[in-house]
Protein backbone atom coordinates (compact mmCIF):
# COMPACT_ATOMS: atom_id res chain seq x y z
CA UNK A 1 0.00 0.00 0.00
CA UNK A 2 1.65 3.40 -0.85
CA UNK A 3 2.29 6.22 2.02
CA UNK A 4 2.71 9.31 2.11
CA UNK A 5 4.69 11.36 4.58
CA UNK A 6 2.74 14.54 5.43
CA UNK A 7 3.69 17.69 5.14
CA UNK A 8 4.10 20.01 8.36
CA UNK A 9 7.59 18.74 10.32
CA UNK A 10 8.38 17.21 13.56
CA UNK A 11 4.97 17.60 14.80
CA UNK A 12 3.23 15.44 11.71
CA UNK A 13 5.46 12.28 11.85
CA UNK A 14 5.24 11.25 15.08
CA UNK A 15 3.59 7.43 13.21
CA UNK A 16 6.69 7.84 10.89
CA UNK A 17 10.22 9.05 12.48
CA UNK A 18 11.30 10.45 15.88
CA UNK A 19 12.94 13.13 15.67
CA UNK A 20 16.38 11.23 16.63
CA UNK A 21 16.29 8.57 14.04
CA UNK A 22 19.43 7.89 11.98
CA UNK A 23 17.99 6.06 8.67
CA UNK A 24 14.83 5.91 7.06
CA UNK A 25 14.04 3.18 4.75
CA UNK A 26 10.54 2.31 3.47
CA UNK A 27 9.54 0.59 0.26
CA UNK A 28 5.87 1.97 0.79
CA UNK A 29 6.41 5.24 0.85
CA UNK A 30 5.92 7.45 -2.13
CA UNK A 31 6.01 11.13 -1.64
CA UNK A 32 7.54 12.64 0.77
CA UNK A 33 5.59 16.70 1.78
CA UNK A 34 7.09 20.04 2.34
CA UNK A 35 8.82 19.94 5.55
CA UNK A 36 8.23 16.71 6.50
CA UNK A 37 11.65 15.84 7.99
CA UNK A 38 13.27 19.36 7.98
CA UNK A 39 16.12 20.26 10.35
CA UNK A 40 16.33 16.43 11.57
CA UNK A 41 20.22 16.73 12.30
CA UNK A 42 20.59 13.09 13.37
CA UNK A 43 19.55 11.27 9.60
CA UNK A 44 22.95 9.69 8.16
CA UNK A 45 20.64 7.88 5.34
CA UNK A 46 17.29 7.51 3.31
CA UNK A 47 16.66 4.47 1.10
CA UNK A 48 13.00 5.07 -0.17
CA UNK A 49 12.50 2.94 -3.43
CA UNK A 50 9.50 3.90 -4.37
CA UNK A 51 9.09 7.32 -3.68
CA UNK A 52 8.12 9.49 -6.71
CA UNK A 53 7.93 13.37 -5.00
CA UNK A 54 10.11 15.15 -2.81
CA UNK A 55 8.49 18.04 -1.62
CA UNK A 56 9.41 21.88 -1.12
CA UNK A 57 12.36 21.78 1.89
CA UNK A 58 11.52 18.16 2.78
CA UNK A 59 15.41 17.48 3.97
CA UNK A 60 16.93 21.01 4.55
CA UNK A 61 19.19 21.36 6.94
CA UNK A 62 19.44 17.62 7.47
CA UNK A 63 23.27 18.18 8.06
CA UNK A 64 24.35 14.57 8.76
CA UNK A 65 22.13 13.16 5.93
CA UNK A 66 24.85 11.24 4.06
CA UNK A 67 23.28 8.77 1.57
CA UNK A 68 19.95 8.53 -0.66
CA UNK A 69 18.64 5.84 -2.47
CA UNK A 70 16.00 7.58 -4.39
CA UNK A 71 16.01 5.44 -7.58
CA UNK A 72 12.51 6.17 -8.66
CA UNK A 73 11.94 10.12 -7.39
CA UNK A 74 10.46 11.96 -10.88
CA UNK A 75 10.03 15.15 -9.18
CA UNK A 76 13.00 17.08 -6.60
CA UNK A 77 11.15 20.10 -5.17
CA UNK A 78 12.86 23.43 -3.83
CA UNK A 79 15.52 23.36 -1.24
CA UNK A 80 14.58 19.71 -0.70
CA UNK A 81 17.96 19.10 0.38
CA UNK A 82 19.42 22.31 0.81
CA UNK A 83 21.99 22.44 3.44
CA UNK A 84 22.69 18.75 3.70
CA UNK A 85 26.04 19.51 4.09
CA UNK A 86 27.51 15.78 4.39
CA UNK A 87 25.48 14.56 1.54
CA UNK A 88 28.41 13.90 -1.30
CA UNK A 89 26.60 11.57 -4.11
CA UNK A 90 23.43 11.70 -5.50
CA UNK A 91 21.86 9.57 -8.24
CA UNK A 92 18.60 10.32 -9.43
CA UNK A 93 17.56 7.89 -12.74
CA UNK A 94 14.54 8.58 -12.83
CA UNK A 95 14.09 12.02 -12.52
CA UNK A 96 11.97 14.37 -14.80
CA UNK A 97 11.77 17.76 -12.73
CA UNK A 98 14.10 19.23 -10.53
CA UNK A 99 13.77 22.69 -8.81
CA UNK A 100 15.30 25.60 -7.90
CA UNK A 101 18.02 25.37 -5.10
CA UNK A 102 17.51 21.42 -4.62
CA UNK A 103 20.88 20.65 -3.28
CA UNK A 104 22.10 24.53 -2.63
CA UNK A 105 24.58 25.14 0.20
CA UNK A 106 25.59 20.52 -0.29
CA UNK A 107 29.11 21.48 0.22
CA UNK A 108 30.08 18.02 0.19
CA UNK A 109 28.32 17.19 -2.94
CA UNK A 110 30.70 15.79 -5.32
CA UNK A 111 28.83 13.89 -7.83
CA UNK A 112 25.34 14.52 -9.25
CA UNK A 113 23.55 11.77 -12.03
CA UNK A 114 20.79 12.61 -13.46
CA UNK A 115 18.66 10.33 -15.44
CA UNK A 116 17.93 11.06 -19.28
CA UNK A 117 14.54 12.14 -19.01
CA UNK A 118 15.22 15.41 -17.18
CA UNK A 119 12.73 18.16 -18.01
CA UNK A 120 14.00 20.94 -16.26
CA UNK A 121 15.53 23.76 -17.68
CA UNK A 122 19.09 23.37 -15.91
CA UNK A 123 20.58 27.10 -16.85
CA UNK A 124 17.93 28.04 -14.04
CA UNK A 125 19.27 24.72 -11.82
CA UNK A 126 21.27 26.43 -8.96
CA UNK A 127 24.46 24.31 -8.06
CA UNK A 128 25.44 23.81 -4.33
CA UNK A 129 28.24 25.45 -3.08
CA UNK A 130 31.38 23.54 -3.32
CA UNK A 131 34.29 23.34 -3.94
CA UNK A 132 34.68 19.66 -5.29
CA UNK A 133 31.64 19.53 -7.47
Amino acid sequence: FPVTIPSGGADSLPDFIARTATDITDSNVTSIGDYAVYSYSNLASIDLQNCVTIGNKSFQNCTALKTIKLNSVQTVNSNAFQGCTALDNVKLPAITFLNYASFYQCTSLTNIEIGKNITTNLLNFQLPDSDSL
